[in-house]
């Protein structure tokens, strides 16, 4: 086939093919989808060649972490169209990414105060919703959890490593839950609170669950967890937009480099694969906490 010719529209037959070769999990099946389903809107009718792939990344306006991981995504599912013979080459494969400059190179969100996390758990209240919910935001707060390793934990993960109770984390990108974080003791009483207050559910089912009426007793979803982190921010007086439920990670792990943390136990502890970005939140510290700008004297 000559794919100078072909439209990208010819190849979204074998996108589900695609996804059941890489073994996609659900959330990430529809993360995919969502994706070359907008580039496939956007490129419809227009020949495959790598101008197009120049011309819709020049045309996007999100962030470039976004861009980078829609073009992988598109490169991926033409790699595996070429492999099987449908495209004689990849003309995404000479794509670059975009570069991250300037402010963009720093992280888009915030970390919050201690005063603002204590407000935020604090506001939630005893009722079973409650009790709930503080605890997602403790774990989120005190282990740096994702909203996605929230949405998968079960009860079932939580086990004993060295005299401490821990979660085992199915993390971003991972296909398995192979590694823990440990719940320090607040975060554990928060934690336990929930667990004597929690419907009674089989171990192997999900740490939070759903407490309303539609659909009492299932996983809490994704959604649900950031509706909720939102509801409470909003509580709080906590309304800025560069604070969102990812400032609860980003604060737990700014907090535990303030509190003294190594470079080697804040990436344990985040979960980083590359050391580099554990350390632009050392760098972010240093930059606020030893300034040059407070070295400067004039004198007098």
């Amino acid at each position: 086939m000559n794919e100078d010719q072909a439209p990208l529209s010819l190849f979204s037959e074998y996108f589900e093919d695609w996804l059941k070769d890489i073994s996609a999990k659900e959330d990430t099946r529809a993360t995919y989808q969502y994706i070359i389903g907008r580039f496939l809107a956007w490129a419809d009718g227009k020949p495959v060649t790598p101008t197009l792939f120049r011309d819709w990344k020049d045309s996007r306006d999100g962030s470039p972490a976004t861009i980078n991981l829609h073009l992988s995504v598109i490169r991926s599912f033409l790699g595996w169209c070429v492999n099987l013979g449908y495209l004689e080459r990849n003309p995404a494969a000479g794509i670059r990414g975009v570069k991250r400059h300037g402010a963009n190179a720093k992280h888009q969100r915030d970390e919050l105060t201690a005063d603002e996390v204590r407000e935020i758990m604090s506001i939630c209240g005893d009722t079973q919703i409650g009790v709930r919910d503080r605890a997602i935001i403790a774990l989120m707060a005190y282990t740096g959890l994702r909203t996605i390793e929230v949405y998968r934990a079960d009860v079932a993960d939580l086990r004993t490593r060295g005299g401490r109770r821990v979660l085992w984390v199915h993390g971003k990108g991972r296909n398995e839950k192979d590694d823990f974080v440990v719940i320090p003791e607040v975060a554990n009483k928060h934690l336990n609170h929930w667990l004597a207050l929690r419907p009674e559910q089989p171990v192997s089912s999900a740490l939070f669950m759903s407490l309303s009426n539609r659909s009492f007793g299932g996983r809490l979803s994704r959604s649900a967890i950031r509706r909720l982190v939102k509801h409470y921010f909003e509580l709080a007086n906590v309304v800025d937009e560069h604070k969102t439920t990812h400032s609860l990670r980003h604060s737990a792990i700014t907090f535990a480099i303030l509190g003294g943390a190594t470079p080697v136990q804040a990436q344990s502890f985040a979960r980083h694969a590359d050391p580099k970005t554990t350390m632009q939140y050392y760098h972010e510290v240093d930059r606020t906490e030893k300034p040059a700008e407070d070295l400067i004297n004039y004198g007098g």
